[in-house]
This record gives C-alpha cells, sequence and structure tokens, in this order.
C-alpha cells in the first residue's frame, strides 16, 4: 500500500510540474505577442508625428506646446520631423522636429505609443531652446 500512495504522489507531482511548464510557456508566447504587436516601423512615427502636428494647429497655423520650465504657452511652427527614429525601453519610440517662435529654435521630441496597432503620439518635450539643451 504504501508504493502505491507513493507512486500516486509522485504521479500528481509531475502532473503539476507539467502543467506549470505549460502555463509558463503561454506566457511566454503570449508576452512574444504583445511584444511584436507594439513594434512600429519608422515611417510610422513620422506619419504619426506629422498627423498629430497638423490636426492640432490654430487658425494661424501654429502649434501650441506647453513650456514648463519657462511657464508660457509656445506658438510654432513646424520647419521639419527629422528621419531618425528612437525606441526607449518602455517601448515607445521619439523623433525630434525642428519648430520656431518667431526667432528662436526649438528641438521638440515627439514620443509615439502604439494603441490598438495604430501608432499616436503621447507627449511633446522640449528638448533645446536656441540649441541650449534643457535637462
Amino acid at each position: 500500500m504504501f508504493k502505491l500512495s507513493s507512486l500516486l504522489v509522485l504521479v500528481m507531482a509531475a502532473l503539476f510540474v507539467i502543467a506549470g511548464c505549460e502555463k509558463a510557456e503561454q506566457k511566454g508566447e503570449q508576452a512574444a505577442e504583445e511584444m511584436v504587436a507594439v513594434t512600429l516601423a519608422d515611417a510610422d512615427v513620422i506619419a504619426a508625428i506629422e498627423t498629430h502636428i497638423a490636426s492640432a494647429l490654430d487658425a494661424e497655423g501654429n502649434y501650441a506646446l506647453e513650456d514648463e520650465v519657462a511657464g508660457v504657452t509656445r506658438s510654432l511652427k513646424l520647419d521639419n520631423v527629422h528621419t531618425g527614429v528612437h525606441a526607449t525601453d518602455d517601448g515607445s519610440y521619439y523623433a525630434c522636429a525642428d519648430m520656431t517662435e518667431g526667432e528662436a529654435k526649438l528641438d521638440i521630441d515627439f514620443y509615439v505609443i502604439s494603441e490598438e496597432g495604430q501608432a499616436q503620439v503621447s507627449k511633446a518635450v522640449i528638448h533645446k531652446v536656441d540649441d541650449v539643451s534643457r535637462k
């Protein structure tokens, strides 16, 4: 009887191990699928930035951006969006845009995320003003 109960315990333990391995494998596959879903092409990131800016222009063709360091709202004109797209550790992307406000030249970093497979701008940050970097 002891051998039968020991065998039963071993079989149950083996089933738990197998079930745990299958769950871990399923979670790994699901995580890999989610990572693939958030990968965006450079062209999609740039297009999202250009679309975001164009859709936010006021009647004079200016893009409003809060400058938290200076405590003002900037009224910017787009010169160009750089073609270099960078990935961040959190899975988002960013690209730089050159913008102007009067004589001032600003370097704006636009951060882009994937929402349901579509590239969307999540935030814009002033990186430089007249070639002076912000921290």
